[in-house]
């Protein structure tokens, strides 16, 4: 049988003048094999047009949700190795409450991701999978099987990389199964990889032909409070229920629709911004009742629910790196002493940088709460008001910005095409990374000590335990000094690339007490020499050495 065809008449529209999709009440119980009733023909009739119509209609707006996923990612590019935060995205299986079936499991939600701790085994206390090791599908499948619910990742939403985002926050790139590469645009690949399979899910309604699938619902009452389900009541007047929900602090009354499909049932325990009716949530209440954690969880489940239901698998990170950009503003409230003013929306880890200062100077931190915007505004709201004003609303962003006197620091790709420069993203990156550390450099020449280049390899020899180094390779500018097998091999013609490298012990490499310090960072080969600096003649070709000895990651 073909069943239920979606009306395309006399749609209904809520209390909130949006348009809710409606079925027509008879079936078609045959199939075209057996060959339809007239009045099955007539009804089927209004399904295949709908079908035809929302295909030549419909494309059009997919391909617009695209170019506003890229407006509003364009600037989210892969600008360092790692951030160093301590905090990370809590996941689980993602479950349909309504039916239980579990969307995405969590061994596939944490394979090819770093743990943000140690995850060890339940009953044996064992390293499952080390802090900063890219969790294996094995480990992840095992984690699954020992009953472990939770972990915790590291994730884009919560790096805190000064500018796009760091490799592990991202994960590996899925198209070679390596880390990502410096200078990669994955926010662009994310609003590709998410738009395109928007587009091809358009295109099959041609085929369905306006068969009725889940009609849009009223809007759902959410929970305010943790809380005990204590009674549910049909009204008096007979056309609504009556909710309660209560804790030992308070107790809340909600009055719901008389035909209201009950998520909920008395007696059950209920968590504050869980549905007690179903329907769709309002984002705006969610973020006010149960935070901005909540609204995010609640926005990947809807998004991996749409595209898993019609066969298509989009990894968490690309959604991750949406929902980022929807997600990272606030609003400040109370300036405190910072240059903010009440209102102003700010992004997010430029606020935390703020108050950072301002609590080491002993000044009044600012204040502010989430935001959360949407595909249209988004873009809008971006640093590059050059990057603002191509989408749209381009006269109020471009006189908004002269009001202001803003400066552009062109840091993502569309102010940088408009302007006509090399866009900051692959090689064009690293070029840029580079001449940045050549500035750094110089500026630091007076507090620095200096080792010829020549005596590069005799010094590392000297100073250097090569027997506490795993088999890595450590990069110096154009040069590669391989450290294998206890012997040092240099090899020329290398492109640069910029990393700390990682023992097995999960120690950076020379931060031990038994070795002297070494990283690579921009090309400088950075130890604690301990060469009188009046000794050492002023020449170009010398490698720069920092006085303090066992430096910190930060200081690298």
């Amino acid at each position: 049988m073909r069943g239920l065809m979606s009306k395309s008449y006399n749609y209904d529209q809520n209390v909130e003048s949006k348009v809710i999709k409606d079925t027509i009440e008879t079936p078609i119980k045959h199939s075209f094999i057996e060959g339809l009733t007239i009045s099955e023909y007539f009804n089927s009739s209004y399904g295949a047009r709908k079908g035809m119509s929302d295909t030549a209609m419909k494309t059009s707006k997919s391909g617009y949700m695209t170019r506003k996923l890229v407006d509003a990612t364009q600037e989210v590019i892969i600008k360092e190795t790692d951030c160093f935060v301590n905090k990370g995205f809590l996941v689980s299986d993602i479950v349909d409450t309504k039916t239980d079936v579990i969307i995405e499991s969590l061994a596939e939600r944490i394979t090819d991701r770093y743990p943000v701790e140690n995850i060890l085994h339940p009953k044996t206390g064992e390293i499952i999978s080390a802090a900063g090791t890219l969790i294996s599908s094995q480990d992840a499948q095992l984690m699954q099987s020992l009953g472990i619910n939770e972990v915790e990742i590291r994730s884009v939403l919560f790096c805190r990389a000064k500018q796009g985002v760091c490799q592990r926050c991202f994960g590996i790139d899925l198209t070679t199964r390596k880390p990502i590469e410096i200078g990669m645009a994955i926010g662009v690949v994310a609003a590709q990889s998410i738009g395109e399979p928007g587009t091809q899910l358009t295109m099959r309604t041609f085929h369905t032909g306006g068969v009725s699938g889940g009609a849009n619902i009223a809007q759902a009452t959410i929970s305010e409070i943790d809380g005990l389900v204590e009674s549910i009541e049909k009204a008096s007047d007979g056309l609504s229920y009556s909710v309660l929900i209560k804790n030992p602090v308070e107790t809340v009354a909600y009055t719901v629709n008389i035909n209201s499909i009950f998520r909920i049932k008395r007696g059950d325990r209920i968590k504050a911004g869980e549905k007690i009716v179903d329907g769709s949530i309002s984002i705006p209440n969610l973020l006010l009742v149960a935070g901005i954690g909540a609204v995010r969880q609640y926005m990947i489940k809807e998004v991996q629910k749409v595209y898993r239901s019609q066969g298509i698998e989009i990894s968490d990170k690309y959604v991750e790196v949406i929902i980022r950009q929807l997600t990272n503003k606030l609003v400040v409230q109370d300036p405190g002493d910072s240059q903010y003013f009440s209102g102003e929306v700010v992004e997010l880890n430029a606020f935390t940088n703020t108050n950072t200062l301002l609590l080491n100077e002993g000044k009044v931190p600012a204040s502010a709460v989430n935001i959360v915007f949407g595909l249209e505004e988004a873009p809008s709201k971006a640093d590059s008001f050059l990057s603002a004003a191509s989408f749209q609303d381009t006269k109020k962003i471009l006189i908004d910005a002269a009001v202001r006197s803003k400066r552009d620091k062109l840091t993502s790709l569309k102010e940088n095409v408009i302007l006509g420069n090399l866009i900051p993203s692959g090689s064009a990156l690293m070029d840029t990374q580079e001449l940045i550390a050549r500035a750094e450099a110089t500026n630091a020449i007076t507090t620095r000590l200096f080792l010829p280049k020549e005596d590069l390899i005799s010094f590392i020899e000297q100073h250097v335990d090569l027997n506490s180094l795993p088999n890595k390779v450590l990069v110096i500018s154009s040069k590669i000094v391989s450290l294998a097998q206890n012997r040092i091999v240099a090899k020329s013609s290398y492109p640069i690339k910029l990393d700390l490298i990682r023992a097995e012990s999960e120690q950076i490499i020379g931060f031990s007490p038994q070795a002297i310090p070494i990283a690579l960072v921009h090309g400088l080969l950075m130890a604690d020499a301990g060469i009188d600096e009046s000794n050492v003649p002023n020449h170009q070709n010398y490698i720069l050495l920092p006085k303090d000895p066992y430096p910190t990651c930060q200081g690298l």
